[in-house]
């Protein structure tokens, strides 16, 4: 029997479509077109809870806080559309709460159509949302930032965060220029030294036309970055440091023609052995990047019936996940040119946003229907 199946549909509490979901560990963030992030607690139902372990109701999904930009009264009124989100957890902080047994401090960082970037600090008690979790609807908490910064000429349609230099977090944003700017959203004390969300690095397109930028990649390491543009362009970068600063410097490694139409996703397998592509003419396409050769081979290539929205990688390194605009996700295996699985009828309309968990056992979705979806992916 395979183990790919639906765990869970969350639906009907958020009537806007959502189009970016990101994990960290059992926490998923969503980000929504009504301008917020949602933040769900997933935990594995016991089996004397669940009665069919196949049905979407495999897992308890707990809503327990709403991410809102600005103050709770500037927050109704600014209406931003939050297309990406990405977060991660802090695990070395001078916070004492943080030292306290269930206390999480996760770096929450989305971005907006209208070129604005925010940045949450977000601390709950996981232990104390596990009790709440009884299948019973609870009040959902809500969060408040004034942390939104203004960025020229970003396109808020793509958004990658990495560890940067010297444990302090990073988020690359692509521009309409074809630039991509690297701004700091990392620690707290980042603020005072008016570091936080300023922008610390540009690298600038070397390209003519300077098309947008439609997609960015960082490898597991954060040496590399890889950007996709709206010309079918691939871009790779890496960053290199200046032993006699604290600065770090990108320098362009290849450019490549990977797709005839604009690159929606991009992402490097957990190995770093292999970036993957997806765009509009509904192709994946896998390009091993050796390092030490400084050469980008073409290893696979794999057609669809329709656009190709968003893809990531298994840790394992060995499966892919995609989400198309025909309201599918779809998981291919690296050797081969067919899927091994697709999750149909979970989505009623196109499936904008993938994240996969740090174990590899949960896969979830999003998109213009308003649902989250959550998957096993086990192969057994």
């Amino acid at each position: 029997m395979s183990g790919y199946r639906t765990l869970h549909r969350e639906e009907g509490s958020i009537k806007n479509p959502i189009w970016s979901v990101t994990f960290v560990g059992n926490t998923l963030y969503a980000s929504t077109a009504a301008g917020c992030v949602h933040a769900y607690q997933i935990e594995q139902k016991s089996v004397s809870d669940a009665t069919d372990n196949l049905d979407a109701r495999g897992l308890y999904i707990q809503h327990f806080e709403t991410l809102h930009p600005y103050s709770s009264r500037k927050s109704i009124a600014s209406n931003l559309m939050l297309c990406k989100v990405k977060a991660a957890r802090v695990e070395d902080d001078d916070d004492n709460d943080n030292d306290r047994s269930g206390m999480h401090h996760n770096i929450v960082c989305a971005a907006s159509i209208d070129g604005k970037v925010i940045i949450w600090h977000h601390h709950f008690d996981v232990e104390r949302i596990k009790k709440s979790i009884s299948g019973v609807v609870k009040s959902v908490g809500n969060v408040y930032t004034d942390m939104v910064y203004s960025c020229e000429n970003v396109t808020g349609t793509n958004m990658e965060m990495r560890p940067y230099n010297y444990g302090n977090m990073h988020a690359a944003v692509g521009c309409r220029n074809g630039n991509i700017c690297i701004l700091g959203v990392g620690s707290e004390k980042d603020r005072k030294r008016a570091q936080l969300g300023s922008v610390v690095e540009v690298i600038e397109s070397s390209h003519l036309g300077k098309a947008c930028v439609m997609s960015l990649a960082w490898s597991s390491d954060s040496n590399i970055l890889a950007s996709g543009l709206k010309n079918g362009m691939v871009d790779i970068y890496q960053r290199s440091h200046d032993g006699n600063s604290a600065r770090f410097t990108f320098s362009k490694l290849h450019s490549i023609v990977a797709h005839q139409k604009p690159v929606r996703a991009l992402y490097f397998t957990h190995d770093n052995q292999i970036l993957l592509t997806s765009g509009d003419d509904s192709k994946i396409q896998s390009y091993e990047v050796d390092r030490e050769a400084n050469k980008v081979r073409l290893t696979n290539s794999y057609r669809d019936v329709s656009w190709v929205l968003d893809i990531v990688s298994h840790p394992d390194s060995r499966r892919i996940m995609s989400a198309h605009a025909d309201k599918k996700v779809k998981v291919w295996n690296l050797t081969m040119r067919e899927s091994v699985h697709t999750f149909d009828g979970a989505h009623t309309d196109k499936v904008w946003g993938l994240s996969v968990n740090n174990d590899g056992t949960r896969i979830a979705s999003c998109g213009d229907d308003g649902k989250i979806v959550v998957y096993s992916c086990d192969e057994k």
